[in-house]
């Protein structure tokens, strides 16, 4: 299971690449969607366009849940062995580390805030690239359980090393440190 969140008004459908991850979802061969499921979590003026684009274009794996609690993302995070997010453009993202934290495999777009958080447990693919999208989903799917979850478990440990209240307390420290030095 490979779950994907983000707004789908103008300039959520513009940055976080739904149309992008649907048309690579096409390129797939019938058995590979029949082996997967992803789940796009998000609402907004433009679902109902990505609901009819995911059916036209016969991406038969995708399931939009519309919003819902933060609870049920987390229960659909702690599912899934894949979180994803194919951004353009994208700082840090919650979600990203909301998902290493649920212990899921990484598969993020090469840029900003999350390309940085890749680090053996997972995929960067190329933004805007359905092919490089494509192939890395398809590699995701015939990868052993065993590599996946040693992936997930890596997220998490990423995750926490980076994000922990621990670590961000100290790397806050350090920076007040840094600007008291100036004065």
């Amino acid at each position: 299971k490979i779950v994907t969140l983000g707004r789908m008004d103008r300039q959520g459908v513009s940055q976080k690449g739904f149309e992008d991850l649907i048309f690579a979802l096409r390129t797939l061969d019938a058995r590979i969607q029949d082996a997967i499921d992803v789940v796009v979590v998000g609402d907004g003026m433009y679902r109902e366009y990505l609901q009819e684009l995911a059916k036209d274009t016969g991406a038969s794996c995708v399931r939009f849940t519309g919003r819902i609690p933060n609870t049920q993302v987390r229960d659909e995070l702690l599912s899934a062995e894949v979180v994803l997010l194919v951004s353009r453009f994208e700082g840090q993202s919650v979600f990203a580390i909301e998902g290493m934290l649920a212990g899921c495999a990484v598969m993020f777009t090469d840029t900003g805030g999350i390309a940085e958080l890749v680090v053996d447990n997972g995929w960067k693919v190329a933004v805007q690239d359905i092919n490089d999208i494509a192939r890395v989903i398809e590699n995701a799917a015939a990868m052993p359980r065993d590599t996946m979850r040693l992936y997930g478990e890596n997220s998490r440990k990423v995750s926490v090393d980076r994000f922990s209240p621990a670590a961000v307390g100290l790397s806050g420290l350090l920076h007040l440190d840094n600007i008291v030095r100036f004065l």
